[in-house]
């Protein structure tokens, strides 16, 4: 990372950030407004991809932009050097008119276009200072791809011709005062970054601005709560999905998150749109949600497990516009718990140890018995994991650990509502749909027919429902499971959550 740093002048000083588009040259140029650089009056304002604001001074965009049109090419295809140098002569007074317009004191100007046009300057500036940011390939690819559904091939073209920009500039002009900077460096290291910064431009002291510059980066809360409230503001739609896995609390998340006040809820809780049917569009989706609110809420656990679901939501709806949330429980306990449901819907009457030995094959018997009955194979997460991280970005994918779901329900919505830039709820703490067993199969299915029939509490069917139910069910908790085929089971799972937590990078109490 090259510092190349000379005796600091502070009668006039310009600051020039150059960088690849999303690379992260807008919270660069927010960086160092905090630090008290004067980055412009007339900015390029806040959009879905940058809802701070892009800091991109208009005057040097519109000026590039004419700029390239004028040679007939753009800012992904830009002109050469020497074409640019060549047609530079013709700009001479629109140039120094800029500046002069703007230099006053510690300024700067940020456009990621000041990769290729910033040669175009050194004539003109007294004191400049060159800020490189950069940014690894392939993040630089997804962003692009999520911004304008760049395909990868072209996005990685686009930023090579930027990166032998930047080094054939840097090359050419070894003399000028440059701090290269790495994005990732900066997210995780920030207030080293911050000290950097202000060493190279000779900043003076100030606690206040490098706090408010820390907090640029530190703050990402912020920065999801900007996206979701300029989406909300506009009446974009966001859609939230809680894909899984099916008994790990799913029904107790759809309760809780369905009282946020900023959130809309589908028809019912399990809108099952994208595991059943074959024709699936983003216009047929939307009227599955009846109300006007933006952030759209969709939790039907089966879309984790289903064969082809996630690959329906990932072409059917707007990655960047898209978040997931899974909840993963110890495989054996919620195995059990899905066996305990099939029994009291009349869908079982093996037991627990002979439903393992004839899962394989009920799978492959009907679509109901593959959805009933996989009780096993629904708990071998790792490759559902992996599919999902292939599909989506993992800072798109929340995924909450049950045990700690049943037992911190507010510091989990708390980290949910963060995750998904909405304002935090207080949460009167549920535990909904709870496994246990029945005496009558057909008396459970009667009690939660009548529920559903019942337009509100007040109404004889949910009375009548409500006493069927209670009625209804055991004092224990089902057959249990056998010690030995529980042993069999723990070997059974190893591996495969031994895998799992090294994709979602967390330590397991059931691995």
């Amino acid at each position: 990372m090259r510092e190349n740093k000379k005796k600091h002048d502070a009668s006039c000083q310009t600051v020039v950030v150059i960088g690849m588009h999303r690379s992260g040259t807008s919270m660069l140029a927010a960086i160092l407004e905090a630090l008290g650089v004067h980055m412009g009056e007339n900015k390029l304002g806040e959009h879905d991809s940058n809802p701070l604001g892009h800091f991109e001074d208009l005057d040097f965009l519109q000026f590039h932009e004419r700029f390239l049109a004028d040679l007939g090419t753009t800012a992904e295809h830009p002109p050469s050097r020497q074409a640019i140098l060549n047609h530079a002569h013709l700009e001479k007074e629109t140039i120094i008119r800029l500046i002069q317009q703007k230099s006053h004191g510690l300024w700067g100007w940020k456009d990621p276009r000041n990769s290729i046009f910033a040669e175009l300057y050194l004539p003109y500036l007294k004191n400049p200072y060159f800020l490189v940011i950069r940014r690894n390939e392939a993040a630089v690819v997804h962003s692009l791809y999520i911004r304008d559904t760049m395909e990868e091939a072209r996005a990685k073209a686009f930023k090579r011709c930027y990166d032998e920009r930047i080094d054939d500039f840097l090359r050419r002009y070894p003399e000028h005062k440059v701090l290269e900077l790495d994005y990732q460096d900066i997210v995780e290291r920030p207030h080293a970054a911050i000290e950097r910064i202000v060493g190279f431009l000779g900043l003076p002291e100030g606690k206040t601005a490098r706090e408010h510059a820390l907090q640029i980066i530190l703050d990402q809360k912020s920065l999801q709560k900007a996206k979701m409230a300029y989406k909300r503001k506009t009446g974009q739609p966001h859609f939230v999905l809680g894909i899984g896995v099916q008994k790990a609390g799913t029904s107790t998340l759809h309760s809780l998150l369905s009282a946020h006040p900023h959130l809309e809820s589908g028809q019912q809780k399990e809108l099952h749109y994208f595991d059943r049917g074959d024709q699936h569009s983003l216009k047929n989706y939307l009227l599955q949600f009846p109300g006007k609110q933006a952030v759209k809420l969709d939790v039907t656990p089966a879309y984790v497990f289903y064969p082809g679901a996630l690959k329906r939501i990932h072409d059917t709806l707007p990655i960047k516009d898209t978040s997931i949330i899974l909840i993963l429980r110890d495989p054996v306990a919620r195995a059990y718990s899905h066996y305990l449901k099939s029994r009291r819907n009349g869908l079982e009457k093996r037991s627990f140890a002979t439903a393992f030995k004839w899962e394989q094959r009920r799978m492959k018997r009907s679509d109901l018995q593959f959805r009933e009955n996989s009780y096993f194979e629904r708990g071998k997460y790792a490759a559902q994991v992996e599919r999902l991280l292939q599909l989506f970005p993992r800072e798109q994918v929340h995924i909450i650990l049950f045990e700690e779901f049943v037992g911190e329900q507010q510091k989990t919505m708390d980290d949910l509502c963060d995750f998904l830039g909405l304002m935090r709820i207080v949460v009167q703490e549920k535990h909904e749909n709870q496994g246990y067993d029945v005496q009558y199969p057909l008396f459970e299915r009667w009690g939660r027919s009548l529920l559903q029939m019942a337009k509100n509490q007040d109404t004889w069917q949910h009375w009548a429902g409500s006493k069927l139910l209670s009625f209804n069910k055991k004092d224990s908790d089902g057959p249990g499971i056998d010690e030995a085929f529980y042993l069999r089971l723990r070997e059974y799972y190893r591996e495969d959550l031994q895998k799992l937590q090294q994709l979602v990078g967390r330590d397991l109490p059931y691995a």
